[in-house]
């Protein structure tokens, strides 16, 4: 995987293929005012993006100074954790998308929270299986960054 430059070098594109029913995700890499790189969202944290972030953090001019995530669906948020240990780098993301991402990903209850939710919504029970199913899946490519740096609207990160 090569990163796409997309704006004179200074933001890079880098496609990572996903077995999601969607066939890949981008993550971004801004050049930030130290002239460090600040990487938007992760791809999932499957053993297979290990090399491919390796790879994409080595073919960088510069270290990585903060991963942002933004937001809780598996594609983005997933190997935050995998990337976090491979740049040595903080994760940023808001408090109420970190708890949200603890609440669909995190521990027990969330396999039996989603069942509830989708029956309550009407979706019929072979249907409510296959989601659960699915669920534990992805569940699998999953690692939560932890802890995460909070931020809000306006934070400057980096």
């Amino acid at each position: 995987m090569t990163w796409e430059s997309i704006i004179d070098g200074e933001l890079l594109r880098l496609r990572l293929p996903l077995s999601l029913g969607i066939d890949h995700v981008h993550a971004y890499a801004a050049r930030d005012d130290r002239g460090s790189w600040l990487i938007v969202d992760c791809g999932t944290g499957n053993e297979a993006f290990v090399d491919v972030w390796r790879g994409a953090l080595d073919s960088l001019d510069a270290p990585v100074s903060a991963i942002v995530v933004t937001h809780a669906h598996p594609d983005h948020i997933g190997g935050a954790a995998v990337l976090s240990r491979l740049a040595d780098a903080q994760v940023f993301q808001s408090e109420a998308d970190a708890a949200m991402a603890r609440l669909a990903w995190e521990g027990p209850a969330a396999l039996i929270r989603l069942p509830g939710r989708l029956i309550a919504l009407g979706m019929p029970a072979d249907r409510v299986r296959a989601a659960s199913e699915h669920q534990k899946r992805i569940r699998s490519i999953i690692q939560l960054p932890a802890p995460s740096v909070s931020s809000t609207l306006g934070d400057e990160i980096g």
